[in-house]
């Protein structure tokens, strides 16, 4: 009787342990895939950032020497375009 109690016992904690690895081990698995992702998504931003970064010099000239005119509705004298191209809405 003895015997039985603990080969019962032993058979339930051999698959009670089994199960316990299989689960870290898929766990483990899902964390490693995910941080690859992570790391994959992360480098992509990064060389999208790294990109857009070295085209920020040339944007900012740009835009400091870029000043466009927005017609205004009561200012028609300072016009620099054709005043027949810009409807003013009234």
């Amino acid at each position: 009787m003895f015997e039985v109690i603990i080969d019962t016992w032993s058979f339930w904690c051999s698959v009670l342990l089994t199960i316990w690895l299989v689960a870290a081990y898929t766990k483990a698995e899902l964390f490693r895939f995910e941080y690859a992702h992570k790391t994959y998504l992360f480098s992509r931003k990064l060389n999208f950032l790294t990109k857009e970064i070295e085209l920020l010099p040339i944007n900012s000239c740009i835009q400091r020497f870029y000043r466009p005119k927005i017609p205004c509705y009561y200012d028609h004298s300072n016009d620099d375009e054709d005043s027949s191209l810009i409807n003013f809405a009234k």
